[in-house]
């Protein structure tokens, strides 16, 4: 079953007061992630690698997961970036949530369904910004491929919503510059019969 929740909190005295800071990453804390298309409901928790898909009234179509997968550890390169990013708070707390992250990902970070209802699960990896692993699934959950999107150099990915829009999928990205961009990417994806 599905890993212990783990999430990153640091306790601190500010002003005599205790406070308690919390802090969420799609690719580290274990999330429901949720995706409606085509009259159906997909979720799952990510910090156990099954997706479900229910009717709009609840009744199950189907269940299905990858057995044996390893989750990715988290690096202590990205927990040095995170670090910095927090740079405002006092340094007890940030080294509170450091040391308070999981030291392994959560198994995905989101699931999307394109216009013929194949289901992507997209992979955690938290660091890395270069790439996008992705396992592919027919609309009733048979595992078909994992496929990757590649961004050319000097671009990464950054984290917000990624769309699948008929033929691409629409994400945003980061140029060398620092400067933020909406990237769209059209999708060749191997044949094969969809069958319901």
């Amino acid at each position: 079953m599905g890993q212990p929740y783990e999430k990153a909190t640091a306790s601190t005295e500010i002003n005599g007061q205790r406070a308690t800071v919390a802090i969420v990453i799609p690719s580290i804390t274990p999330m429901v992630f949720v995706n409606y298309r085509n009259r159906k409901i997909y979720y799952g928790m990510s910090d156990f690698y099954k997706i479900n898909v229910v009717s709009l009234k609840g009744k199950e179509i189907c269940s299905f997961y990858i057995d044996g997968r390893k989750r990715k550890d988290v690096s202590r390169a990205f927990k040095n970036d995170l670090a910095k990013l927090l740079g405002d708070i006092p340094a007890d707390v940030v080294k509170n949530i450091i040391d308070g992250l999981p030291k392994k990902a959560s198994f995905f970070q989101g699931i999307k369904i394109d216009k013929n209802g194949l289901i992507y699960v997209l992979i955690s990896d938290p660091g890395n910004e270069t790439f996008l692993a992705i396992d592919i699934f027919s609309p009733m959950g048979k595992y078909l491929y994992s496929s990757e999107l590649r961004l050319e150099q000097g671009r990464l990915i950054k984290w917000g919503d990624i769309y699948f829009d008929d033929d691409f999928l629409i994400l945003t990205v980061e140029d060398e510059e620092g400067n933020l961009k909406v990237a769209k990417y059209l999708i060749k994806l191997p044949v094969y019969q969809i069958q319901p």
